[in-house]
């Protein structure tokens, strides 16, 4: 009798620790769903995320309101953007972003964010950067294959899987009906590949400095190359110095270059150029300035900082963002600074914030 009472009694307690449950489990909040930005005025910024970790995201911060969306392509198309963001670019209500693990391009709308399709690289090409010519075509370098790939940037479609080109292939231009692309060679190589877009095949080769990474065509008409120089980490002695070069494309051959003083600056890094002509480029103490047209640098830091990871124009406001990416494991920062280098504000992004791209 004793056994069959304390069977039931713990019969009766598991059912009211259920009923208890259940009951709370109905009544806890749940996390409310991620706000989706409104069709506004704002800026994306690419989340790179840890390699391997497959945690890239997209940020979108309207100014208007100083408000950050932390990932809007996870909370509209329900599931991750990929493995390394890289890259990323805006053309006619199309967001094209490079994501360099997952070996794809995502295709997003602007005004929804709405995924339109995916652009599925055949291999290990780690795709890396990307720009648009025109409605039918648009290239991406790739670094592992040494290649650029054609797509078409409205059906999606690749075009040419390949059309060989230097070592390393990193950023990458559209100038003259002409794609130029520099071959970095991670520090091996010194030209810039000059393709034919009418027939998609490389009909030049410039020499420029060591290790090109980055190219913009500036309003006058000219392409600058920012050369990164060599880092011997085993003998500075070997060290040489990054270099911006000027390009005419109309007969594409290089007709000016400066150098960017090692001791004083280091290596550069990232590079952007104002529809002036005022160019800013990323050294060991901070962002420096530049004057593309008239080819000289100002020896002016307008953001000192060592900390920089990355920074974006914003040409309309005339406001330089730059990215902070701490300890490349957390969340990391964007900070807003007007054209002279006065602090505006700043706010949260994601894990390793890159590039940048402004919506209008």
């Amino acid at each position: 009798m004793g056994n069959n009472t304390a069977i039931f009694l713990l019969f009766i307690f598991s059912f009211f620790l259920s009923f208890m449950w259940v009951g709370c489990s109905k009544d806890s909040p749940t996390a409310p769903p991620q706000e989706v930005p409104p069709p506004a005025t704002g800026v994306y910024v690419l989340n790179e995320g840890v390699m391997g970790k497959g945690n890239a995201s997209l940020s979108f911060y309207v100014p208007d309101s100083n408000k950050v969306y932390p990932d809007v392509f996870s909370s509209v198309n329900k599931r991750g953007l990929g493995d390394t963001g890289n890259d990323i670019v805006l053309y006619k209500g199309r967001v094209y972003i490079v994501v360099q693990q997952s070996q794809k391009i995502e295709v997003i709308s602007s005004t929804d964010q709405k995924s339109i399709g995916t652009i599925q690289l055949q291999g290990v090409k780690s795709p890396a950067k990307i720009c648009i010519l025109n409605d039918a075509k648009g290239y991406v370098t790739n670094l592992y294959d040494r290649s650029v790939t054609v797509f078409n940037p409205t059906t999606l479609e690749i075009i040419k899987e390949r059309i060989p080109v230097g070592s390393y292939p990193s950023g990458l231009t559209a100038a003259s009906n002409k794609i130029y692309v520099c071959n970095s060679g991670w520090g091996a190589d010194s030209t810039v590949s000059v393709i034919d877009a009418a027939t998609d095949q490389v009909v030049k080769t410039i020499v420029v400095r060591r290790q090109p990474s980055e190219i913009v065509l500036t309003s006058k008409g000219e392409l600058v190359v920012k050369c990164d120089g060599y880092m011997d980490w085993s003998n500075a002695a070997n060290n040489l110095p990054g270099w911006l070069v000027i390009i005419d494309p109309a007969r594409d051959t290089s007709v000016a270059s400066f150098q960017i003083p090692l001791s004083k600056y280091g290596n550069p890094g990232h590079m952007a150029i104002s529809s002036t002509g005022k160019g800013f480029v990323k050294t060991s103490p901070g962002i420096l300035t530049f004057q593309a047209n008239t080819r000289m640098l100002d020896s002016t830091l307008v953001v000192v900082s060592p900390t920089v990871y990355s920074f974006g124009w914003d040409d309309a406001a005339e406001r330089l963002y730059v990215t902070d990416a701490r300890d490349y494991s957390s969340i990391g920062d964007v900070t807003i600074y007007d054209s002279r280098g006065s602090k505006q504000t700043s706010f949260s992004a994601g894990i390793i914030p890159g590039t940048l791209a402004f919506k209008r």
